[in-house]
């Protein structure tokens, strides 16, 4: 059972600020991954990482860590020492402003992690056919399976540019230079982590997660009433690595 939720509110960069600020109607996603967590395990201590947005918001009795607003990453081992939790102690830390967090996500990560036998379990997303971004660019084979990191230059020089070419794709098209269209290219996977169940041992190391060591767990969006996550931003983060 979870012991203990952390939610992060702390925007790491410019993108996270936006969306946690952008007042639309609703939810914000940073309420919703409070409400969400709270129904789900009501008897967790829930501790908040906060910065200037929520500087309004009531907490009551929750724990409260401030961190700097402005692209700066979370230290999670700070996070952990102020826990102090036993180190077999199950930790849920959910990022709102990194991908989609609801209670059917949580409740899927949650099981993964109970059902695998790892230290952190992940959440993941399929990414859309429409918003595939290999569409132009394809991956090149040597990058199946494997964790591809998105070049911090132009879209169009983000992948290799060497087409993903299967033998069924060469078969079908045999003359085309690329994919005639977004729903034949393979499945793209994208590790949110939104929602991440770990072990309290493992929590000072969730800035630095080793991907061979964790179970990724491909968690649907059910639909949410927080509007910010209809944007198309969280069905693609060009952050985030992907795999195939």
């Amino acid at each position: 059972m979870v012991a203990a939720i952390i939610v992060n509110g702390v925007p790491a960069n410019d993108r996270e600020a936006f969306l946690a600020c952008t007042n639309l109607p609703g939810p914000s996603p940073f309420e919703y991954a409070l409400t969400s967590s709270a129904s789900l395990f009501p008897q967790a201590e829930t501790t908040v990482l906060i910065g200037d947005c929520q500087d309004s918001m009531d907490l009551g009795s929750m724990n409260a860590l401030r961190f700097p607003s402005e692209g700066v990453e979370v230290n999670w081992n700070e996070v952990a020492v102020a826990l102090s939790l036993d180190g077999d102690a199950v930790v849920l830390v959910l990022n709102p402003l990194v991908g989609v967090v609801s209670p059917g996500r949580i409740q899927r990560v949650y099981e993964d992690f109970v059902n695998h036998d790892v230290n952190v379990s992940l959440s993941a997303h399929l990414v859309d056919s429409n918003m595939h971004p290999s569409y132009s660019r394809l991956l090149s084979k040597e990058h199946k399976g494997q964790d591809v990191r998105m070049d911090e230059e132009p879209l169009d020089e983000a992948f290799d540019p060497v087409e993903y070419i299967s033998s069924d794709f060469q078969k079908d098209f045999p003359h085309h230079s690329s994919v005639p269209g977004s729903q034949w290219l393979p499945p793209l996977y994208q590790a949110d982590r939104a929602v991440v169940v770990c072990r309290f041992s493992s929590l000072s190391g969730l800035g630095n997660i080793d991907m061979d060591t964790v179970s990724r767990c491909v968690a649907k969006d059910e639909g949410t009433p927080v509007m910010v996550y209809r944007l198309p931003v969280f069905m693609f983060n060009e952050s985030i690595p992907v795999w195939i």
